[in-house]
């Protein structure tokens, strides 16, 4: 069985009573495992993942606690990084870590209350994520844009011995790739969805009305590389617009 050892360490200093900042060194660890029979060539057993994360941050409240903003720098280095890999052949998909990579990047994240009754919230990450060692040098991380983004607001209306809601929220992925090690031009893709609810809550009972993706945004969730004896291009989409009572 794998074994391991992980730790965390964080300082923080109030620079002023709503002023915060911070450094941490954190130590992680997944356990490795094994592969099911997924076709000819794909090792039965996979190692353990270690990571090692390193953050400078700051947290803030100004305005009478009425704006909330963040803001996080962060490294992180994998050794053994397992991922997703899929057969020569196109038929079946296993777990492998030939790769080492870093992470590294900034996150902000703001909460605001303009109005008594509207709530605002929003969100941007800057990332640098690449492979430095190993199978996978030459491809791009999958699911790492340079940008994401999000933004939502929540607007409250008391009604009836209870409070009226009504929430829309927007969130965006760059230019990415779904696919460790296929990674033609045409299979880049970005992501955005918009998301609404409509409701009414109070201690005992919330009721809503809500649509997600209502864009009808087509996305891949995995892009499958050709299938050898076929040709087939596969793609692993995400649920298009959908809507419903809850």
């Amino acid at each position: 069985g794998d074994d391991g050892f992980t730790g965390l360490t964080n300082l923080s200093y109030f620079v002023a009573q709503d002023i915060m900042v911070f450094t941490s060194v954190t130590s992680g660890t997944k356990s490795g495992g094994f592969n099911g029979v997924a076709g000819e060539g794909a090792p039965r057993e996979f190692e353990q993942e270690d990571s090692t994360n390193y953050e400078l941050g700051i947290k803030s409240r100004m305005l009478d606690e009425r704006l909330q903003l963040n803001a996080t720098a962060f490294y992180t280095e994998f050794t053994d990084l397992q991922f997703i890999a899929q057969n020569p052949t196109g038929t079946g998909f296993y777990v492998s870590n030939a790769a080492e990579g870093t992470s590294q990047g900034v996150d902000l994240a703001i909460s605001a209350m303009p109005l008594a009754n509207l709530i605002l919230d929003g969100g941007l990450q800057y990332l640098d994520a690449q492979y430095t060692k190993g199978q996978l040098e030459n491809f791009d991380v999958p699911f790492a844009p340079t940008w994401t983004g999000n933004l939502a607001a929540t607007l409250l209306l008391p009604l009836a011995d209870g409070m009226t809601y009504l929430r829309g929220d927007y969130s965006f992925m760059g230019d990415h790739f779904a696919n460790n090690t296929y990674q033609p031009p045409e299979t880049e893709q970005d992501k955005s969805l918009v998301n609404a609810r409509l409701g009414w809550r109070n201690d005992n009972w919330d009721a809503a009305l809500w649509v997600k993706n209502i864009t009808d945004e087509a996305y891949s969730a995995q892009t499958a590389a050709p299938i050898t004896f076929t040709g087939t291009l596969a793609e692993f989409l995400e649920a298009p617009r959908t809507y419903g009572v809850t």
